[in-house]
């Protein structure tokens, strides 16, 4: 049998030699660090500086480091700030930021990445740059499920010299995007820089709320660079929201680049979409029902709505926006306090019955001080865009009873493909 003249394992710069005393012991101490840098997760809580509104930076340390794969970042600071790694060596870890600012992870001089809050990344440090080794990930918290956000990037280029408040490029909305706050992420390139002026061009959104579209970004190649700067336009740090059928213009600076040398651009803007599509809509104030007549609820808010399924000028129905071919629809009725007569909840699509509606009839509670709670859940249903869902509703109290506004009335639908 061959023998080797060390084990090949390396503690603190010195290998094991084979005749090494408690070598055993040495090798499972260098066994134990292995796990731990692959496995062990640190907690850390971030706080505010002493007597300051400041949030202090936490620095790791060598041990600290090394020694672990995942940092969990919680805490109440008020302010973005650092997580600082060591100058040395070569790492690849996990962040989960936990808090309610962003984090910027820092390692020597070199490249730096944001992470928002509530969102995770998988990073490697080399001691002088940090970079992400994969997508931003949607986080439940510490410990919790993940959810991979839809790349949604939006490209842009122009080849040669844009003219004076030339379109670049109009993007229409298909689906929800996020552009993150300050658009970070996002990356531009001039392939000749501007010559003699800064040349900035303008983000404009227009969600349909409006005569005119609304100004949200800026797109800036200074003098002599390359790449681009971005930024918000009228709400620093805040993401914008673009949801379909939303259209999204690049434009050339009005005056300029027209007197300057600025030609051969693209950009990319860093966006994420979201994986789930649906809505659930609710009462803000309770719905007088009149006896022996069938009604579909007006629903008068959402909880949420990725995707664009309810509108105030139909506010019975959940519509299926085009992209989603198979849905889901829930709800849940809070009759008020009667025990007088029968309570009917069903759902209808595009008006009328279809095979499998959930349906439930019953008599009134007749407790004292209960009210009568009815859920319905629908199998997966085939749609195409344009079907609409509404949750309807009969009592026969002998006059008009009242659906309760909170938590417990509300119709929701998830897309499902």
């Amino acid at each position: 049998m061959t023998t080797l003249a060390n084990l090949g394992a390396h503690a603190d710069g010195v290998l094991i030699a084979q005749s090494q005393s408690q070598k055993e012991v040495t090798s499972n101490a260098l066994d134990n660090l292995l796990s731990n840098a692959t496995q062990k997760a640190l907690a850390i809580t971030i706080s505010d500086a002493v007597g300051s509104p400041v949030s202090a930076d936490r620095t790791l340390s060598a041990d600290e480091f090394f020694a672990n794969v995942l940092f969990q970042l919680s805490g109440t600071p008020s302010l973005a700030f650092g997580l600082r790694l060591p100058t040395s060596g070569n790492h690849a870890f996990i962040v989960q930021n936990d808090t309610a600012q962003t984090v910027t992870v820092i390692s020597g001089g070199g490249s730096t990445v944001d992470i928002a809050a509530g969102k995770r990344r998988w990073l490697h440090s080399n001691g002088t740059s940090v970079i992400a080794l994969a997508p931003v990930h949607d986080t439940t918290g510490s410990g919790g499920g993940t959810t991979v956000a839809l790349a949604s990037d939006l490209d842009a280029w122009f080849t040669g010299k844009p003219g004076p408040g030339q379109l670049i490029r109009r993007w229409t909305m298909t689906r929800e995007i996020t552009l993150p706050a300050g658009f970070a992420g996002s990356h531009g390139y001039a392939g000749t820089p501007a010559a003699d002026v800064p040349a900035v061009f303008d983000l404009w959104h227009d969600d349909g709320t409006s005569p005119t579209p609304g100004l949200i970004g800026s797109v800036t190649f200074p003098i002599g660079q390359h790449a681009a700067i971005f930024a918000n336009v009228g709400s620093p740090g805040t993401a914008a929201v673009l949801r379909p059928g939303d259209i999204l213009e690049l434009r050339a600076p009005a005056g300029s680049p027209a007197d300057s040398a600025l030609a051969d651009i693209s950009l990319r803007l860093f966006g994420e979409g979201d994986s789930f599509r649906g809505a659930a809509a609710r009462l803000t104030a309770d719905e007088s029902i009149a006896n022996n007549t069938t009604t579909a609820v007006p629903w008068d808010s959402t909880i949420e709505d990725v995707g664009g399924f309810w509108s105030a000028l139909n506010p019975t129905r959940l519509t299926v926006p085009a992209g989603v071919t198979r849905i889901r629809v829930t709800g849940n009725v809070n009759w008020d306090v009667n025990g007088t007569g029968k309570r009917i909840a069903w759902i209808d699509k595009n008006g009328g019955p279809f095979a499998g509606r959930p349906a439930v009839e019953q008599q009134a509670v007749s407790s004292a001080g209960s009210t009568t709670r009815q859920n319905l859940t629908s199998r997966p249903i085939a749609v195409i865009a344009g079907d609409y869902f509404e949750l309807k509703v009969f009592q026969n109290a002998g006059a008009s009873r009242l659906v309760l506004s909170g938590n417990d009335s509300w119709l929701s639908i998830e897309a499902l493909t």
